[in-house]
């Protein structure tokens, strides 16, 4: 469903079927899949002052667009600075 309640599940049997050997991808921990932010606060920092979808991928993802990650930037963004 998205809430990643299984993920330690998935984890353990991922690792089971590559008998231990499974690289940890450290993209798995990101708010949103194309930019490595672990943490929502990391795009909304108003230190960075990113307020828009293209300025978090310009200075947090090397410039890197990704569709996928656009949505739930876009909500996080709005939700951050809704007041502005």
């Amino acid at each position: 469903m998205g809430c990643g309640a299984c993920k330690g599940l998935v984890t353990d049997v991922v690792e089971w079927a590559c008998g231990g050997a499974a690289d940890v991808d450290p993209s798995a921990d990101y708010y949103v899949p194309g930019v490595p932010m672990p943490s929502p606060n990391d795009a909304g920092n108003p230190r960075r002052g990113l307020r828009s979808v293209s300025s978090v991928f310009q200075e947090l993802a090397g410039g890197q667009d990704d569709p996928v990650s656009k949505p739930g930037l876009a909500s996080l963004l709005s939700t951050m600075w809704h007041d502005e």
